[in-house]
């Protein structure tokens, strides 16, 4: 989701931004603009990202690190209001549903759900709060970085000066069967190549989950991908070869080898927005870390 992305890039940029001082054990961590962050705030915060993020451990997070996160939210937060930027409620709303549908997922049920929320101290109503901030950082994100555009020149210019970028390698497209016993694997590799549909056998015998119901199909697959053994074998057979039986961790082969490719360099037609998107991103990502530079320059912040 570009939602989830864009979060991330923010996030990069938050804890790329250094903020002196030395954090003591005080309840007033710092003041930023006049206004006070106590330690309760941090503690509180650090309790709804272990909640929002339930494969994180509490005690590896650098509260250092998680305190500049805070400060430079709150200047952004604050930044935004100033230009009378808003959450819809509406989106908020699904949002938010979207977040609860995935925790109540992964920690159980709505009653674990409800559970976890009390034994961390917060609320539903502290996550729509924490959910309300990230949109509103959003919106402030795009308004920042509304200007930017990538003209056709620069796309083109990009795809010419980074062929390894474009270049794909050798590729095979193959089926296989799949099966835990040598004998068997030996009589299937016969009567495939006796004439049997090899697509029908694989869906019949093969136990691999991920293609069996393909009967068989791996789709084109480059160098790199598959174990040693079985790739020797698939990139060696000529197109049309039934070739087996290859031994691998995962058991006993038989391989159908449909067509090849060769190394090729991908077309521009085809690419631009790819490479528009990627290039965008990189120059928002740039003028917005460099807003965040000046957000911070020019506030009045104090650490203990």
């Amino acid at each position: 989701m570009k939602r989830n992305l864009f979060l991330l890039v923010v996030a990069a940029l938050i804890v790329m931004l250094p903020l002196t001082g030395c954090q003591k054990e005080k309840d007033v961590l710092a003041v930023v603009n006049g206004e006070e962050m106590r330690r309760e705030e941090l503690e509180h915060r650090l309790a709804l990202e272990t909640f929002l993020n339930p494969n994180l451990d509490g005690d590896s997070v650098e509260t250092e690190a998680l305190l500049d996160q805070l400060i430079v939210e709150k200047l952004l937060l604050a930044d935004g209001l100033a230009m009378d930027l808003s959450v819809d409620k509406e989106e908020l709303k699904k949002f938010m549903e979207a977040v609860k549908s995935q925790l109540e997922l992964f920690y159980g049920s709505g009653e674990d759900y409800e559970k976890a929320l009390e034994e961390k101290g917060i609320t539903e109503e502290d996550v729509e709060n924490y959910g309300g901030n990230l949109l509103l950082i959003e919106d402030l994100y795009k308004m920042v970085t509304k200007h930017v555009t990538v003209g056709d020149a620069e796309v083109e210019a990009f795809y010419r000066e980074n062929p390894d970028m474009f270049t794909v390698g050798e590729r095979v497209k193959a089926r296989h069967i799949l099966v835990d016993e040598e004998e068997l694997a030996e009589e299937l590799l016969a009567r495939a190549q006796e004439g049997e549909d090899f697509a029908q056998l694989a869906q019949e015998y093969s136990q691999d989950p991920g293609s069996q119901g393909a009967g068989g199909d791996l789709d084109y697959f480059p160098r790199g991908m598959m174990v040693e053994e079985f790739e020797e074998a698939a990139f060696g057979a000529k197109v049309g070869e039934i070739v087996g039986v290859v031994e691998t961790i995962h058991g006993y082969h038989i391989i159908k080898v449909e067509d090849k490719k060769e190394k090729e360099i991908l077309p521009l037609e085809g690419m631009e927005e790819n490479i528009r998107e990627y290039l965008l991103e990189g120059e928002k990502s740039s003028i917005f870390y460099t807003y965040l530079e000046d957000l911070k320059n020019s506030a009045d912040i104090e650490r203990f």
